[in-house]
């Protein structure tokens, strides 16, 4: 099964994967400043917000790792 990016919601990070925002359905950045405190106070609120998503078919989510 191949992913289609423009069906997708994706969850950045300081702005890993910025560049894809306009090629995705939807965008948000946990923390655009790359405050891994300020991500961790803001991930179940995004993970909330895109289960909204429904016309979405997938959640991507940055490897922080």
């Amino acid at each position: 099964m191949q992913l289609d990016i423009a069906q997708c919601v994706i969850i950045d990070f300081g702005g890993i994967h910025a560049s894809f925002r306009d090629a995705g359905m939807h965008y948000i950045d946990l923390s655009a400043n790359a405050s891994t405190v300020e991500a961790i106070s803001n991930i179940y609120d995004a993970l909330r917000w895109a289960e909204t998503k429904e016309d979405a078919k997938a959640v991507l989510i940055t490897d922080l790792i």
